[in-house]
């Protein structure tokens, strides 16, 4: 699965993307509401052989905590796929990452250009996330105005430099439709929405 490493390292994007709000208090809810058994199918551009599925296959109260979203993470390259999972659950309009019983990651905060937000990751470094514009995407699965351009980055307990610039682009009625990993490197990789369904 070498083919994968770097789809495997946009953590904040596409776990978002198959589970926004499946919770209605969400403070989004009104444009996004994906229930259990929608999916979001993703597509490198540098490899269109490479693909990435997500499907909410259901939700749960987990760890004494209820409203979990579960999610199947499904990596597609030729001739292997691998499957991960994950949970997330919306808190007062911010959407986080959990592992087990533990809060590990927020996945978006919504605002204003210029909202900004943070935590800090096992190994000890800071993934920073920014909204840094309002844009017009267009990809496979089409045409979509007013997509939340956000800049993530880590900044390296060891010595401090910024590393690993990811970007997304979120439709608010969607969620994300385009995301570029590893931003102007030879390893840089860019997953565009194919496809999605909502039963």
């Amino acid at each position: 699965m070498k083919g994968l490493g770097r789809i495997h390292s946009l953590k904040m994007v596409l776990i978002v993307a198959s589970v926004i709000c499946i919770n209605m208090s969400c403070a989004v809810a009104e444009t996004i509401n994906f229930t259990v058994g929608s999916w979001l199918r993703y597509q490198t551009v540098e490899n269109p052989s490479i693909e990435m599925k997500r499907t909410i296959i259901g939700t749960a109260n987990l760890f004494g905590i209820d409203g979990i979203a579960i999610i199947e993470h499904e990596f597609i390259e030729p001739g292997d796929s691998e499957f991960e999972f994950g949970l997330v659950k919306e808190i007062d309009g911010v959407l986080y990452a959990y592992d087990g019983a533990m809060r590990v990651a927020i996945l978006f905060s919504p605002g204003p250009v210029g909202t900004s937000w943070s935590w800090i990751e096992g190994d000890g470094d800071t993934e920073h996330s920014q909204i840094v514009g309002i844009e017009d995407v267009g990809v496979p699965a089409g045409n979509f105005s007013n997509c939340y351009h956000i800049v993530n980055w880590e900044i390296s307990h060891n010595d401090g430099t910024a590393q690993g610039f990811e970007e997304i682009w979120w439709h608010p009625g969607t969620g994300p439709v385009k995301a570029i990993d590893e931003v102007g490197t030879e390893n840089q990789q860019t997953l565009v929405l194919m496809e999605y369904h909502n039963p």
